[in-house]
């Protein structure tokens, strides 16, 4: 593989992806109704955000990639999420595995970005009936993984995978696998984030050399094989203590989308029993006042959160215990503010609040799937921070 220039070929700021995402707001709109139906990308909604930068935000610089602060994608996803909550999901979540791939080897990332720096990788961690073998140099794995957003249009997948050795308890890690071993299988039918493609796959036999794997201990200790081409801060921040944060932006935006939705149906319309305008009713002001509380809160304890993590890494140091138990909590519970704030909406509205295709519904939906995402699920997420607090183990190595 041929190695790309050691910069990216032009300078790009988070100012410049929040303004190109801003600009297809309106486009990514007149193609909500599409996205759904097809349940997964429009082709040329990915190419817009292949052009827009969006998956290189943080794309290591060596590999063509803008190699932005750690968050970059929150900021991004939040306002493309204004107008299609898919979308932002897969410009946030697919984009997040380009800053793994920079975790990984040098000649994986070589792999991957070599010939183009605009490949797309995907994740799948969920699975079942997987067999990972060693062999020779590398690893030999056949099974299915499910919840693979994005990869009807991706050329590469992380998959988790259950590594036999011994007689032992199989040890868990990552392996990067191109498209060429991968069929999809069309299985995503949901009520919320319709058009995210969030399908499973199946490998049959395939060969994975060793030089393609990221293990956990490595990722969440700060010394990744990949931070010896890639020396930003970001490619030392630990994996999995901080990773939730690439799948929390959407939420802000769906949140806002919603309470402007909400607040454009209520301006004309009448109580049935009365000749005042509902938007006259001091109860229905309140709900307004807190719902939008509660989506400005969630949004300030991440961008503190975000702020602290790249000062961290900057100043060249690393996030303990009970900072990383505190990011999960944190991201858990702007989710839930930001899906209480929007169901307050839907029951705000009424019986036209419930109908399929109104806007508020629709965003509810989309939110509610969101929050029950496993990064972003109050009780799973809390709890560590909880026993932390008492001097106990987290309950997970990896927090």
């Amino acid at each position: 593989m041929s190695r790309l220039p050691d910069s990216a070929p032009e300078t790009t700021t988070l100012d410049d992806l929040i303004a190109r995402a801003t600009d297809l707001l309106p486009v990514l709109e007149a193609r909500a109704a599409e996205t759904n139906t097809m349940r997964k990308m429009p082709d040329a909604t990915i190419d817009d955000f292949k052009a827009a930068g969006f998956f290189r935000a943080q794309q290591p610089k060596r590999c063509g990639g803008y190699e932005l602060d750690f968050g970059a994608l929150v900021h991004i996803s939040a306002k493309l999420a204004e107008a299609c909550a898919s979308s932002a999901w897969i410009a946030s979540v697919v984009a997040s595995h380009h800053w793994i791939v920079g975790m990984f080897a040098g000649a994986a990332q070589d792999d991957v970005w070599g010939t183009d720096p605009n490949a797309i990788v995907c994740s799948a961690y969920a699975h079942t009936d997987v067999t990972a073998v060693p062999e020779k140099d590398g690893y030999r794995i056949s099974g299915t993984w499910h919840y693979a957003s994005g990869i009807d249009h991706a050329d590469w997948v992380i998959v988790l995978a259950p590594i036999a050795e011994g007689d032992g308890k199989p040890r868990m890690t990552t392996l990067l696998v191109p498209r060429a071993d991968i069929v999809v299988l069309d299985t995503w039918q949901a009520s919320g984030l319709k058009g995210t493609g969030t399908n499973d796959l199946k490998i049959a036999d395939a060969f994975v050399p060793r030089h393609r794997e990221l293990g956990f201990d490595e990722a969440n200790m700060g010394r990744a094989p990949g931070t010896a081409v890639n020396r930003a801060p970001l490619y030392r921040l630990p994996m999995m203590g901080v990773g939730s944060f690439t799948t929390v932006g959407p939420c802000f935006g769906v949140a806002r989308a919603a309470l402007a939705a909400y607040l454009a149906a209520m301006q004309g319309r009448m109580g049935v029993l009365s000749v005042e305008k509902l938007a006259e009713h001091a109860p229905l002001q309140l709900k307004v006042a807190e719902t939008a509380a509660e989506i400005d809160a969630a949004q300030a304890l991440i961008a503190a959160d975000l702020e602290e993590i790249n000062a961290t890494g900057i100043a060249g140091g690393t996030l303990d215990r009970m900072q990383r138990v505190r990011f999960k909590r944190d991201v858990a519970f702007a989710a839930q503010l930001c899906r209480r704030a929007v169901d307050r909406l839907v029951m705000a509205m009424g019986v036209p609040g419930q109908k399929d295709d109104h806007p508020v519904q629709m965003r509810a939906r989309d939110m509610n799937a969101l929050a029950s995402h496993g990064l972003m699920s109050w009780e799973p997420n809390a709890l560590p921070y909880g026993r932390a607090s008492f001097g106990l183990e987290p309950g997970n190595p990896y927090f």
